[in-house]
């Protein structure tokens, strides 16, 4: 018999965006998995972040990129560098998340320890060999000056 997959609820009060995003990461997770308490922290930050974006662009293009700064210049709007700093903060909630070994996929940070890994034990390898190689040419050269 198969795992059932266990979803957890949408919290109240999220806007459109971030239950979309909210169901769309739940529909992503495979059977017999379900989110730990961390994870749906994580989750219902990143879904309030999407929400955030959300009405940032919304200012965005009612108000247009650019405003008037304090010497009548224009500058770059408010809501735009807020809209900038809250993609990477979903960004790196995303990363946290780390669905990657979940999908059965490789996680980027799981791709890079094990590149180090492999660079650490071929190196070891390379090592070993050199060193058995040179044993074994002494030994040789040993053997033919005693006859």
């Amino acid at each position: 018999m198969t795992e059932k997959r266990t979803v957890a609820r949408c919290p109240a009060g999220l806007k459109a965006p971030g239950k979309a995003l909210w169901k769309a990461l739940q529909g992503d997770v495979t059977d017999g998995y379900s989110f730990d308490q961390r994870e749906l922290h994580l989750l219902n930050e990143a879904a309030l972040v999407a929400d955030h974006l959300a009405d940032l662009e919304r200012v965005l293009r009612k108000d247009g990129m650019t405003s008037l700064g304090s010497a009548g210049q224009l500058v770059a709007h408010p809501a735009l560098i807020e809209s900038r700093q809250q993609r990477l903060v979903l960004i790196r909630l995303m990363a946290a998340l780390d669905f990657g070994s979940e999908l059965g996929e490789e996680s980027l940070g799981a791709r890079r320890a094990r590149h180090a890994a492999d660079a650490r034990w071929s190196r070891r390898d390379q090592v070993r060999t050199q060193r058995a190689a040179i044993q074994q040419k002494g030994a040789a050269s040993h053997g033919a000056q005693n006859p």
